[in-house]
């Protein structure tokens, strides 16, 4: 499950008292569009005044699959890309895998077919 806690930032350009939501853990396929932000840009924050952002330090805890591995929120895209890609983040073609991947849909819309809900 994706773990998170509310914390609260003071801006250093604008002086501005704020909270956020900062992630502990990532669980990749409960969480695609959290995953695809955080191998995008990093997790961060922004102030709602002078929209500056906060890049936050740390590791968080990403959870695939294959495995979970700590990983360094800061590092660069491409490193992160090949951490994800060893705990089994991606599909075949580079997607996030999320819950129900394209082969789960069809094998439970297949599973409705044969065990249709009671009416």
């Amino acid at each position: 499950m994706t773990r998170m806690q509310k914390i609260t930032v003071k801006c250093e350009n604008c002086g501005h008292v704020f909270s956020g939501i900062a992630y502990a853990s990532i669980n990749t396929w409960m969480d695609p569009k959290l995953t695809h932000e955080f191998l995008k840009e990093g997790l961060f924050l922004t102030c709602p005044k002078c929209g500056r952002k906060y890049i936050l330090k740390g590791k968080v805890m990403i959870s695939a699959r294959n495995g979970m591995k700590m990983v360094e929120n800061r590092l660069d895209f491409d490193v992160k890309k090949e951490i994800l890609e060893e705990i089994g983040v991606f599909d075949q073609k580079g997607r996030i895998i999320g819950f129900f991947s394209e082969s789960e849909k069809s094998t439970t819309n297949d599973l409705k077919k044969l065990h249709p809900p009671p009416k």
